[in-house]
């Protein structure tokens, strides 16, 4: 029964999905690159916010990168397999690299997903976009429209994720898979526990500032709340606004500048939690990771969490490309249970990572006022 009608009825839901997403993750890109080329010819405050943003995103895929490793090392000592990671380029060629880079047919990144072809055309089609002066804006309002259309479709998509997750469930019940299933649930327990590492980054960020730490995250937890049942940090802007200069006295002003900026470049969550899995998944497919590897991922974590950082679908989307990239063939089960289990805690950290940059930007206009 499982694999005549519930495996079908799994892979339909992933490949509509897909079939979204890769046109969606194009966009996404084109949107963020183009956001941030509109931001950085703002002013220096809109500036020095997307930096900022970008930075604490580099940051949270490099604290992905060491937990996961730790994580993996831990449980090598407790069921006896050791890990090593290499430098990983002895079996690469540029003429092995060509075709995975570039190839022949434009159409080719949306048919196999490959994630960096599809990077370099919307580096191309944004590097065009700079050319063309007085169309730039049509051409922009063009984008945003087919990401928001796109968008659009993945959450109407999405809306069946429920019905995928009972069909994960049935499909675990009658293939007798209750231990893959706990072995994935503790992979993601160990994500949550690891934000541990980036909460105390987030931490050190603060008291650098001299704020203090308990009282910003006792007065930030009923934001977090609130942002978790929205969904989405762009569409709660103008809750963040009125509830930051009530709770935290931060200038309305200066938040209904950052606030939109840092909900459209604030990636730390999506880095933090696709770089962990794959780091993860590199690590526990073999024996013998590979640096080289990791740092592509890492690179191609950071372009597919871009423009996106609270999409439905987007651990899902993400897992399912990367997986694409290492020719893994994650299964569908896993990529369901890691959207399950870890797409609220995207959302989470994403809020909580920009309301640390909006308050260490509220302290430094503060310093300056009394100086």
């Amino acid at each position: 029964m499982a694999e005549q009608f519930v495996e079908p009825l799994e892979k339909l839901f992933t490949n509509a999905v897909l079939m979204v997403g890769a046109p969606m993750t194009l966009f996404s890109l084109l949107k963020y690159l183009t956001d941030s080329f509109i931001v950085a010819g703002r002013n220096s405050t809109s500036r020095k916010m997307f930096i900022t943003s970008l930075s604490s995103s580099v940051v949270a895929i490099v604290v992905a990168l060491v937990a996961a490793i730790v994580y993996v090392q831990v449980e090598g000592m407790v069921t006896g397999v050791t890990n090593k990671v290499d430098i990983g380029l002895a079996n690469w060629t540029l003429a092995s690299s060509v075709d995975k880079l570039i190839p022949s047919n434009i159409l080719e990144p949306f048919t196999t997903i490959s994630p960096i072809p599809m990077i370099v055309v919307a580096l191309l089609i944004v590097a065009a976009l700079a050319t063309i002066g007085k169309s730039f804006g049509s051409v922009k309002s063009a984008i945003d429209a087919c990401y928001d259309l796109f968008s659009s479709i993945i959450k109407i998509v999405m809306d069946a994720f429920p019905v995928a997750c009972f069909l994960l469930f049935l499909d675990i019940l009658l293939m007798n898979q209750v231990d893959y299933f706990l072995h994935v649930a503790f992979i993601a327990v160990d994500v949550f526990l690891c934000t541990l590492f980036l909460l105390a980054v987030y931490a050190l960020r603060l008291k650098a500032k001299g704020i203090r730490v308990l009282e910003f995250a006792r007065k930030l937890w009923p934001l977090v709340k609130e942002n978790f049942k929205m969904g989405s940090v762009i569409d709660a802007v103008p809750y963040n606004v009125r509830y930051c200069v009530k709770n935290f006295g931060f200038s309305r002003e200066r938040l209904e500048k950052e606030l939109p900026v840092l909900a459209q470049t604030n990636l730390d969550g999506n880095c933090y939690v696709l770089m962990f899995i794959a780091v993860a998944f590199i690590l526990f497919a073999s024996n013998e990771g590979s640096w080289f590897s990791i740092v592509v991922v890492g690179f191609i974590v950071l372009f597919l969490s871009s423009g996106s950082p609270n999409q439905p679908g987007s651990i899902l989307i993400g897992i399912l490309i990367v997986s694409t990239y290492q020719a893994s063939q994650a299964d569908i089960q896993m990529a369901l249970c890691f959207e399950l289990f870890c797409g609220g805690l995207q959302n989470i950290i994403n809020v909580i990572s920009g309301m640390v940059a909006a308050a260490e930007s509220a302290s430094a206009e503060e310093l300056q006022q009394c100086t």
